[in-house]
């Protein structure tokens, strides 16, 4: 069943100007977890990754691309009834976050589709022959998300897929500080905070594309962001849903305990 989730086009009106490209994580090993793949334990009725997927289409600020690497298979099956995403696979997902983080970047630039199906688009930025029959499946590449092809991006928000709890206002408070900062400064980087703690999404403006591409530290792009400290700006956030990723068994139980929604509930 392919899941459409109404839109509020709100943000698309406002903004027009703006193209956003949202990357989602999905490909680390869970290692705290266990043997478990963190991204599909119940949330719910539904997994921690359809949830948190599900919150970032409903907030419609841009395209998405989500990079998985860990367990492909049974990730891209979880994501397969989402028609409006991108699938990356990331092969190179055990050197660390930043490898996924310029997948994803890479795949917003415009990559070569590497192979087309009618349950997902995997998309590969190493170049490899491509057969005939790719080669014309690849036009649909256009159909499921115009804005990708032959474009560059204006803005990268990188979002981790073990955060169920942020909502699609949330993503969508943070889109907007993001545009009105960017208005005066194009070096514009945003990030929101709760109680003067920084947490994620983060939102990083087309200036850094080259910088991420080429940085080197293995997980994450906390360098980039201390480097260009003079052009972050930091929003304070309602709740502490932007600091809530769920990296062990302890935050797990935290997760579906907390305000009474525990996984038996809605069985």
């Amino acid at each position: 069943m392919k899941i459409n989730l109404s839109r509020d086009s709100s943000f698309i009106i406002y903004h027009s100007s703006l193209k956003v490209h949202i990357i989602l994580l999905a490909a680390g090993l869970s290692r705290r977890m266990g043997e478990a793949n963190k991204l599909l334990l119940p949330y719910g009725n539904k997994t921690i990754l359809e949830t948190t997927v599900e919150n970032i289409i409903a907030a419609n600020i841009g395209d998405i691309i989500v990079v998985i690497g860990h367990e492909p298979e049974k990730v891209r099956a979880v994501l397969e009834k989402y028609p409006d995403i991108l699938i990356v696979e990331n092969k190179n997902y055990a050197q660390g976050m930043t490898s996924s983080i310029q997948a994803g970047v890479k795949s917003a630039m415009s990559c070569e589709p590497l192979a087309v199906s009618q349950k997902f688009l995997a998309l590969s930025c190493e170049p490899l022959a491509v057969s005939q029959k790719l080669k014309a499946q690849s036009s649909k590449l256009k159909a499921i998300s115009p804005k990708l092809k032959a474009q560059s991006s204006t803005a990268f928000m990188i979002c981790l897929s073990d955060m169920p709890l942020i909502q699609p206002n949330t993503y969508k408070l943070i889109a907007d500080f993001f545009c009105d900062n960017l208005k005066c400064d194009e070096k514009t980087i945003a990030q929101p905070q709760f109680n003067n703690i920084t947490g994620n999404p983060i939102i990083f403006s087309n200036f850094y594309k080259k910088e991420i591409l080429e940085h080197t530290a293995p997980e994450g792009c906390r360098d980039i962001v201390q480097k260009h400290k003079a052009h972050l700006k930091k929003i304070e956030m309602p709740t502490d849903s932007i600091l809530r990723d769920i990296d062990n068994q302890q935050e797990y139980n935290k997760l579906t305990t907390d305000n009474g929604r525990r996984t038996t509930d809605n069985k």
